[in-house]
């Protein structure tokens, strides 16, 4: 990035209304840089349509230069769109159908715009979607996913699963992690009935 580019990303961050841990998502979820001096030319002009984007969501009349030079309207940056699902896939991959909590991606969509003033323009009658999110509610949502994603990694690896090996102690010997081979279920005893009791 050259001194005119950081230039304009700072005056746009400002004019956006935008605080400093707010901007570094943006950075760091759209340009995947921690500073605006790493952004390639891609990523910078991807960065600029996200804060006007967050600046249209703070209620701050910005415009839509950068966005329409992306040809991406008022509606969420295709990056972090494809991050979302990217993200909720791989969620979804590595989750255990049994023991993991279920997250429903229209219920993390929803939860996301649920602080939207008014929840204004939110769809009703269907469940949302990435694509109905603003800039800082998609940002957010990744956030969230990065999470989410972390903590079933942890809970998983703590506890053992098919992905990260089996953790558990074996049944012979819990407080040690050695497992032993379970043992056998006894045979069970064939029940008798008396010479005198048989219906004959």
């Amino acid at each position: 990035m050259n001194v005119k580019q950081l230039g304009l990303i700072h005056g746009l961050k400002r004019k956006a209304g935008l605080d400093d841990p707010s901007y570094r998502l943006i950075l760091r979820n759209i340009g995947g840089v921690a500073s605006s001096k790493d952004l390639s030319q891609s990523a910078f002009d991807e960065v600029m349509a996200s804060i006007e984007e967050a600046g249209e969501a703070n209620g701050v009349r910005i415009g839509t230069y950068w966005r329409d030079r992306l040809g991406k309207g008022s509606s969420g940056t295709a990056r972090m769109i494809h991050k979302i699902h990217a993200i909720y896939a791989s969620y979804e991959q590595l989750r255990d159908p049994v023991e993991s909590t279920h997250y429903e991606l229209a219920g993390l969509c929803r939860n996301a715009a649920s602080r939207r003033p008014g929840n204004a323009n939110l769809p009703i009658g269907r469940p949302l979607t990435p694509e109905d999110l603003n800039a800082k509610e998609a940002w957010t949502l990744i956030e969230t996913l990065k999470s989410i994603v972390a903590r079933e990694e942890q809970r998983q690896r703590a506890e053992g699963n098919r992905l990260f090996g089996n953790g558990h102690a074996g049944i012979g010997d819990r407080e040690s992690g050695d497992p032993t081979p379970d043992a056998p279920y006894p045979e069970p005893e064939l029940a008798t009935i008396p010479d005198d009791d048989i219906p004959f």
